[in-house]
């Protein structure tokens, strides 16, 4: 008739005013409802009755009750007031009820009552209300029109309630109110005595209704589940409504399909003794249908599985629930919804990740179970919410959270792993390397300040890479739900992925040792080859080479993806001047890492590692990861290029905030029985269902209101529902932002509530008496069903515009922000590099290229080396790779008490322009020893202290503090103890040769003599052990002394002895004499090296060589891959058909 509201009370009244029998009937139904309730009735600000109810059935239904003249007016202590009206005479009168005991509701009572004295005739009665199966078990007898009526109303999706009463006599009384105070004095097991105490009053009850009560879907319920099946996700419905309803819920969820081979185990229908045996039946049954192919789903009920559980027979259920797409578990338990989280989260192998998602308190212990839990803010609460460990506001964002959100962030906490582990990797093997070359003691590739700013100065561009990376859009990622199945198989992060990972990191590791091994020799050309100095340009090669791997790896490039990598260069830009470019006085910094920046600096060697160290990563990471997408591509590949390939066209967006229609419609949705429960005019269809009782079955209509919530499960249709639709231009559109990430706008402040303080959720508000409507319940994943309920017969009072505002103005502060940095949508590029493979080879063969022409190209320096003394002398073939040149053999002979002295004349082949630099060799010589560099006591150059029992001197021996004669060796430690002493001397060319400017500056500004040097006796001074080579004066300001200090890299020590300053001729003849003074051990050579300086400091090791070989590589490299493309493709959105080797031999035809 058009008229909006519960028409529902018009039946009832007739036939309490026509009929007395069914007037009696209606009372004993009507005042259950009105008075079997913890309702607290308030008055809002524009003076209208508002029910604050513990869950929206129970304010729903007194709401009802109000409709049909039961009006429930206020609670006082115990007592409880009710406006009855009168049928006939449509007087009301005010009823006073006695409240002397409530039994409340709990999920394992399921039911809930009063003992209330009745205001007239005082007789003491149980007022009840509960499940109907346990109301039926504790009725004096069940009445046939039961039965048809409950399976009327599960067909249609209907959460039922069974109502019934009794008179209570004295003496039952007496011994349930004992029982009761006893109960609730009780400390222990309070909860278990109270339901005993109610158990001795919950019986022989007359059951005087039903109650049907509407578990309304909120939007895109059926779409979204349809798309998280199509993602993979095997969803498990735990709801506590009966076997009818949820399976008639399935069907309009679209959880269960009519393709579907359906299997239902119910204990009512099976005996208790051959349950098992049934079950195992099913499975076998299911284990047939799935290996022909046929999808199966499983109905079971929580009184079947407490029957399997208690036999010991979970393992059977698991295994049945296994072989199922869908399992729907109905009238469980929230205790039994955790048993079954907590079944399949242990006993599936491999281990799967569950997530649990609810709106009620029934569902807490289940989200908690959940490796995942999802709380959906409704009606029922936020106990759910605030138990999860998301909250979201409708079932419907669950297709962002975890297509679009959690892919996405899936994707980056493996990359983010990922990387992290191939960070460490490449570093611990870097230093694993270095232990080879420093007589395994154990000697830190790097620097301990340096190694320790490792993972602060990479940290930055990864974070930025964990926080905004997407390889697809948001729209790709909705469009194409099997792409979650890469998270959800652990495509991204398993064993054979950290194989790979470790695989990689040893390529890599292996490109700075080349890098290293080839660039050293330049570096001590230049008279930089000390540790110190190395391990700071290789820490460099590595910092770059490691944002390098951040770039390859970032595939969406925005603002703070560059700002990232930027920060990261700067950080250790600014970390590394800080440290070497002041002498600092704290204990725990180096002070040999004072001065190595100039040292860096005017190596070209460094500079060209720069660019080959990640020029040959990037090249390997590309090449391999070209090959597995031509050749092995991932299922993300071959998703996403069949998607491409498909025909455009219009997909609707969910989320995209819809343009207010001409009229207000609902979404068209169908039950069970395939009946359509809203018309094409979107207008609902009345129909029987609501409220029916003992004597008749009145039809009801039902509307959404303020009162009533409309969620996703029991996922009921709207029968029996109607609703006036609103023109347009007079509804106020909710401002609940739909393209938002959590959907609320800017505008919340007109958003009518629809709970005192509540503004999560949608509403919508009319000047016709308005009506709202409200996200509410969903069915757990598990999908357990809980449901915000639109209930029979709630009143509708339009809300002011005062009303419409919040409760609290300061909520607005908890709105997501809309910046564009909170939903994540900053301007960015997406880039793949693996997709520039072709261009990527070609660059970087060209770069290795032209830095190899270029130096080969450069003037090769000469050098000519004298070996004399050790196994070279005799076999100069033998020479480590660092001696190179002109080889000549001087032998020592034994003239001198202290000393041997050789003497040799040679030519000189090729012109070498000055400055000549005059070094000495000696290999191998361990200076990088771990005891060895420790062994040194700093203060002690510096003049600071004379004494090697000073703070820091602990490494300082007694061997190599003490000498013989009891004297203190100064200064202490192994380099000053074994310093090299012997002497070269060029007859021909005294003028021009000099020994200085051979040591460091930094080093020579900062040693010094100490005080009382060289007065002070008892002490070993440098000029008593080693007269030749420092004087008295220099002490330890000495450069040979100071060169031979800043100890070596590599075993192949060379350190600089001298310079000639003038031209050497081809053909000239040099004469050198060789005083041979310092001991070698047992396999050492020493040898000495005349080098003229060239443009990478001395000859060409096979440097270049190196560059150009890469880089013709990466040319190939780069042509195979575009003839692969060319004549060997693979077709889009499918795997390859056979290998290029087989594809070459039909060239054109492999397409």
């Amino acid at each position: 008739d058009g008229k909006a509201g519960f028409t529902g009370a018009v039946d009832l009244q007739d036939a309490s005013r026509n009929n007395s029998d069914k007037a009696k009937a209606n009372e004993e139904f009507l005042e259950i409802l009105a008075v079997s309730h913890s309702v607290l009735a308030t008055i809002d600000g524009n003076g209208a009755r508002v029910y604050e109810a513990e869950s929206p059935d129970e304010s729903a239904l007194v709401s009802a009750a109000a409709d049909a003249g039961w009006t429930f007016h206020d609670r006082e202590r115990h007592q409880l007031s009710v406006l009855v009206r009168d049928p006939k005479t449509n007087k009301e009168e005010t009823r006073m009820y006695t409240i002397q005991a409530l039994n409340a509701f709990t999920s394992a009572r399921k039911r809930q009552s009063v003992v209330a004295l009745r205001p007239e005739s005082g007789e003491r009665v149980v007022l009840v209300k509960g499940a109907d199966n346990v109301m039926m078990a504790r009725a004096a007898k069940v009445e046939d029109w039961l039965e048809p009526h409950l399976r009327k109303f599960s067909s249609q999706g209907l959460r039922t309630l069974v109502l019934g009463s009794r008179p209570l006599s004295d003496d039952d009384w007496e011994t349930f109110r004992i029982a009761f105070e006893t109960a609730q004095k009780a400390m222990d097991n309070r909860e278990q005595q109270l339901a005993a105490a109610a158990d001795l009053v919950e019986c022989d009850l007359k059951l005087v209704g039903i109650t049907a009560i509407e578990d309304k879907l909120q939007e895109n319920v059926e779409d979204t589940i349809e798309v998280l099946r199509e993602a993979g996700i095997k969803l498990w419905v735990l709801t506590g409504d009966k076997l009818e309803t949820a399976r008639n819920i399935g069907f309009s969820t679209r959880v269960l399909t009519d393709s579907m081979s359906i299997l239902t185990i119910d204990a009512d229908s099976c005996p208790l003794d051959a349950i098992a045996a049934y079950t195992a039946e099913c499975c076998e049954t299911a284990r047939n249908y799935v290996e022909t192919g046929v999808v199966v789903a499983l109905l079971i009920t929580g009184q079947a599985l407490e029957l399997l559980s208690s036999g010991g027979d979970d393992d059977l259920v698991l295994r049945l629930g296994s072989y199922c797409s869908v399992v729907i578990a109905c009238r469980v338990s929230p205790l039994q919804k955790a048993q079954l989280v907590r079944l399949v989260r242990y006993g599936v192998h491999p281990t799967p990740v569950t997530l649990a998602v609810g709106d009620g308190a029934n569902d807490v212990p289940m989200i908690q179970e959940a490796q995942v839990g999802i709380g959906i803010a409704g009606r029922e609460g936020k106990q759910a919410v605030n138990s999860a460990d998301v909250g979201i506001g409708q079932f419907q964002y669950l297709q962002r959270l975890l297509l679009v959100h959690g892919r996405w962030n899936y994707r980056r906490a493996c990359k983010y792993t990922l990387y992290s582990f191939w960070r460490a990797a490449v570093m611990v093997l870097l230093m694993a390397w270095y232990v080879f070359i420093s007589g395994f003691a154990g000697t830190s590739l790097f620097e301990n300040w340096v190694r320790a700013s490792y993972n602060i100065v990479l940290g930055v561009p990864i974070l930025c890479t964990g926080i905004f990376d997407r390889d697809v859009s948001e729209e790709e990622a909705i469009e194409n739900p099997k792409l979650y199945g890469t998270g959800r198989k652990g495509v991204e992060l398993n064993a054979w992925k950290l194989c790979e990972t470790l695989a990689s990191s040893c390529i890599h590791a292996l490109a700075l040792v080349a890098t290293t091994y080839l660039s050293e020799p330049h570096f001590v050309a230049y008279g930089n080859g000390d540790y110190y100095t190395m391990g700071a340009a290789i820490f460099t090669w590595l910092i770059i080479t490691q944002n390098y791997r951040v770039a390859f790896l970032t595939t969406t490039w925005n603002v703070f993806s560059l700002a990232g990598l930027v920060l990261s260069f700067l950080m250790y830009a600014v970390f590394l001047f800080g440290y070497c470019a002041f002498k600092w006085k704290v204990a725990s910094f180096s002070p040999w890492m004072y001065g190595i920046l100039p040292a860096l600096y005017e190596t070209p060697a460094f500079w060209i590692s720069c660019f080959v160290a990640p020029g040959i990563a990037m090249s390997l990471d590309v090449l391999k990861y070209y090959l597995v997408l031509a050749f092995a591509p991932d299922e993300r590949d071959i998703i996403l290029e069949a998607a491409a390939d498909r025909p455009s066209g219009s997909t609707e967006n969910m989320l995209d905030e819809a343009a207010p229609p001409a009229e207000l419609t609902f979404r068209q949705q169908q039950g069970s029985l395939g009946s359509p429960l809203v018309d094409s005019q979107a207008r609902p269809r009345g129909g029987k269902g609501g409220l029916h009782h003992v004597r008749s079955a009145v039809e009801v209509s039902m509307r959404p209101s303020a009162s009533l919530t409309a969620g996703p499960a029991s996922f009921g249709g709207m029968s029996g529902s109607r609703v006036r639709a609103m023109p347009r231009r007079e509804v106020a559109w909710s401002s609940f932002d739909w393209s938002a990430v959590d959907g609320m706008g800017p505008d919340i402040f007109r958003c009518a509530p629809s709970h005192r303080g509540d503004n999560t959720l949608p509403s919508f508000s009319t000047s016709h008496g308005g009506w709202n409507t409200f996200g509410g319940r969903t069915p757990g994943v598990s999908f357990p069903n809980a449901g915000a309920n639109a209930a029979a017969g709630a009143s509708l009072r339009a809300p002011s515009p005062r009303a419409r505002l919040p409760s609290n103005p300061q909520d607005a502060s908890h709105r997501p922000s809309r910046s564009a940095f909170a939903q994540q949508k900053l301007p960015s590029v997406q880039f793949e590099p693996r997709r520039w493979s072709a261009c990527l080879l070609f660059g970087v063969g060209l770069l290795l290229v032209g830095l190899g022409a270029f130096t080969r190209l450069w003037k090769n320096a000469g050098r000519v080396v004298v070996t004399y003394d050790g196994p070279a002398v005799d076999n100069p073939d033998n020479l480590n790779r660092i001696i190179k040149g002109d080889v000549h053999a001087c032998h020592v002979q034994a003239d001198q008490p202290e000393a041997s002295t050789c003497e040799l004349t040679f030519k000189v082949k090729e012109h070498m322009e000055a400055p000549i630099s005059v070094d000495y060799s000696i290999d191998p010589y361990y200076q990088n020893h771990a005891s060895y560099i420790d062994s040194v006591l700093f203060d002690q150059l510096e003049g600071k202290t004379l004494s090697w029992k000073s703070p820091g001197g602990e490494h300082c021996s007694r061997r190599n503090s003490v000498t013989p004669d009891e004297k203190t060796i100064f200064p202490c430690g192994f380099p000053a103890t074994t310093l090299f002493n012997d002497q070269f001397e060029f007859p021909g060319l005294t003028k021009v040769f000099r020994t200085t400017g051979v040591a460091w500056r930094a080093d020579m500004s900062r040693y010094k003599n100490p005080i009382g040097y060289p007065h002070e006796g008892g002490y070993s001074w440098l000029f008593e052990r080693y007269p030749d080579i420092i004087s008295e004066e220099d002490g330890v300001h000495n450069e040979a002394f100071a060169a031979w200090m800043r100890v070596g890299f590599s075993p192949s020590l060379v350190k600089r002895y001298g310079f000639i300053d003038r031209d050497l001729k081809a053909g000239e003849v040099i004469r050198v004499k060789i005083s041979s003074r310092f001991l070698l051990h047992e396999g050492a050579s020493k040898s000495l090296f005349i080098t003229e300086r060239g443009f990478l400091g001395g000859p060409e090791f096979g440097f270049s060589s190196f560059l150009v070989v890469f880089g013709v590589l990466c040319l190939l490299s780069s042509g195979f891959v575009k003839l692969t493309e060319k004549y060997c493709p693979r077709r889009r959105g499918r795997v390859r058909d056979h290998w290029c080797c087989k594809a070459c031999a039909r060239l054109l035809c492999c397409r």
